[in-house]
């Protein structure tokens, strides 16, 4: 009979306690079954052997007596010494005939029993394996509790929560953590999520706004950091103040014409 190999359980699996419960649910039970029937399987077929071997032991003494009889039927004489000695030859040999046939069921049941050994031996592994992941996952199970609607006051198996024990909370949703006294949400992996103590010239109260911020004041400390730098000539008029500067150069023009007119009247 076949026996159905146990799947293998992977500890990294997303589906890990699926697994383990469909293997102590449908795979355990079916290869416990296989193992039971195979050593029923190996003890009827021994007994059959040993029957067959004992039926065949009396089929050649029928034989042996039949051909005595038959030979003393056809001499018809008074051969009663060789009919005696033929038939003390015929016992010795059905005597060896059935010493063997003890000597070879005896070698059935060893074999018998050899198989059974093995076939106990791999159950004997395969339960100390699932033992092993069931203790695993046991140990997974107490640290992440899964998905609730509510805070969890104890651990699945019922037990004392674990200190950093986490569970998935539907209703916020988020991931929160047992500090030993209480759940806390942990943050979101995102720098707009994480608070910030406003210090300095930043008021920004989460990361991301901080950071903004931060740009901000670089970008225009950037811009002062040249206005001591450019040459006066070379710094830029506007419209506006170089028309008015133009006024006041016709004005100064007009003025120094009138003092020369003055002067050459005088």
């Amino acid at each position: 009979m076949p026996i159905t190999p146990l799947p293998p359980l992977d500890r990294s699996s997303t589906n890990f306690k699926a697994d383990v419960d469909t293997f102590f649910a449908n795979n355990l039970p079916v290869f416990s079954n296989e193992i039971n029937t195979l050593a029923a399987e190996i003890d009827a077929d021994a007994i059959a052997t040993a029957a067959d071997r004992a039926e065949t032991a009396l089929d050649r003494t029928s034989t042996t007596a039949s051909a005595l009889a038959a030979s003393q039927d056809r001499t018809q004489t008074g051969l009663d010494r060789t009919a005696a000695a033929l038939s003390k030859t015929g016992s010795g040999t059905d005597a060896i005939a059935t010493s063997q046939d003890r000597t070879q069921t005896g070698l059935d049941r060893t074999s018998a029993s050899d198989s059974a050994g093995t076939a106990t031996t791999q159950a004997g592994i395969a339960l100390t394996q699932a033992i092993n992941a069931a203790a695993s996952y046991d140990a997974f199970d107490d640290r992440y509790l899964g998905a609730k609607s509510a805070a969890p006051t104890v651990d699945n198996d019922g037990a004392a929560l674990l200190v950093g024990a986490l569970y998935w909370d539907t209703a916020i949703p988020g991931m929160r953590a047992y500090t030993g006294t209480a759940w806390t949400t942990l943050p979101a992996a995102t720098a707009g999520a994480v608070a910030n103590t406003p210090a300095g010239n930043i008021s920004a109260i989460t990361v991301q706004a901080a950071i903004n911020e931060l740009d901000v004041e670089k970008a225009i400390a950037a811009n002062f950091s040249n206005v001591n730098n450019t040459a006066d000539a070379n710094k830029p008029v506007s419209t506006a103040q170089q028309n008015a500067l133009d006024l006041k150069a016709n004005a100064l023009q007009a003025t120094r014409s009138l003092f020369s007119k003055a002067d050459s009247q005088s």
